[in-house]
């Protein structure tokens, strides 16, 4: 008998580095990482060999942990690296492989193997205008409709909608998350403070897809003036891009780079501040972000773009503040809204427990790496019943 062999292709995460700091003590760098490191150790119970390759680490590396898991980092620095996945997956020859990214390349290539194929993407795929971008939109569902791809997973229900827009089969579109606590810890409500300036938080990639530059630029509209506010950013800029943005638009000293929080303390110090602020341009292949789940659990009110998937997913002025993305101004008068009204302020507080309690989907990562390739049983069932179009075959 062949041996069976489980292969999961991510993009970034680097999956040595994170299970050698969880397991030396050190903390989580975002929602469930140590649950997610711990899902691929608890599959070696289920296939000959588990491999997790990351392609974008800080070198290469090809290592058997601990726990089990063959840890393959490709050392890639840049997004052109579909040439070296494949020579890694044609290296390792899985039985069952798991795609994390949507790289149609790759997935194409997979296709020709005798590999049994899932895909588990974490972002949404954007509504196709141009000719161009519908062809390739269409090239997409083709390839992820092939019967060789058994579940194409999507983190959030309304990400996966995107998915069946473009015209993939929602027989096979599985929404899942990471949200696997049973009982959360929800904060207490909070009231509009007193602080001047108000203070905001961002969380999150330092991207201009993100809409840092246009954050940046509402506090430059703000400044003097009484709804004037400080915004601090977690998470790390890597090449200087947002200082530089700041500096230019004369708000340095009113922006203050946190670096990395730890998932454990992240809420507990999102409670300092007054907001929190999620300015994804619409151009953004948004999921739906942790941070609004960490902003929900903290009770602090949420001040959000109109990006598509947070239009869907949750109402103005009485789940957050919603503004147009990539308008500066259009975000300046959302956080003057909210910070001069105490009612809506505390009535969007008192709204966030509820939307906690509601966002847990049925199919949890773990659920959905575990049970993605059978083909009988509950493992199979509870994929095919928690489909977009559920469908027993």
């Amino acid at each position: 008998m062949s041996k069976t062999r489980l292969v999961m292709l991510n993009y970034a995460g680097d999956y040595r580095e994170a299970y050698q700091r969880l397991t030396s003590g050190g903390k989580e760098t975002y929602y469930a990482q140590k649950y997610s490191v711990d899902t691929l150790a608890g599959m070696t119970n289920h296939y000959d060999e588990v491999i997790v390759i990351v392609c974008m680490t800080e070198d290469r590396y090809d290592e058997v942990l601990p726990n089990g898991v063959r840890a393959i980092g490709l050392g890639q620095h840049s997004g052109r690296f579909a040439r070296t996945a494949i020579e890694a997956l044609r290296a390792v020859q899985p039985s069952h492989l798991i795609i994390s990214f949507l790289m149609p390349s790759i997935i194409l290539w997979a296709l020709l193997q005798k590999f049994r194929i899932s895909v588990m993407f974490s972002n949404s795929y954007l509504t196709p205008h141009r000719l161009r971008s519908r062809i390739k939109a269409w090239l997409v569902a083709k390839v992820l409709n092939n019967p060789k791809v058994h579940w194409v997973g999507v983190y959030g229900a309304n990400a996966a909608r995107s998915f069946e827009r473009i015209g993939v089969n929602p027989t096979k579109i599985i929404p899942w998350d990471y949200l696997h606590e049973t009982d959360p810890k929800i904060f207490q409500p909070v009231t509009l403070s007193d602080n001047s300036p108000k203070r905001l938080i961002f969380i999150g990639r330092m991207i201009r897809d993100k809409g840092l530059p246009d954050l940046l630029r509402a506090v430059k509209t703000l400044k003097d003036t009484p709804y004037s506010v400080e915004v601090t950013l977690v998470g790390l800029d890597e090449n200087g891009e947002i200082e530089n943005i700041a500096r230019q638009e004369g708000v340095l000293e009113q922006t203050h780079f946190a670096g990395i929080i730890p998932t454990d303390e992240l809420e507990d110090f999102i409670r300092e501040f007054d907001a929190v602020t999620v300015p994804s341009r619409r151009d953004c292949p948004e999921g739906y972000p942790l941070v609004i789940f960490h902003a929900l659990k903290a009770r602090v009110p949420v001040i959000a773009s109109d990006h598509p998937i947070f239009v869907q997913s949750l109402k103005h002025r009485e789940e957050v503040v919603m503004f147009e993305a990539q308008n500066p101004l259009s975000l300046a008068q959302a956080i003057q809204d909210l910070f001069s009204d105490a009612d809506l302020y505390e009535n969007i507080s008192n709204a966030a427990e509820a939307v906690v309690r509601a966002l847990p989907l049925n199919v949890h990562s773990r659920e959905f790496i575990e049970n993605c390739f059978d083909q009988v049983g509950e493992g199979h069932t509870l994929m095919a019943t928690n489909a977009l179009v559920p469908k027993l075959r």
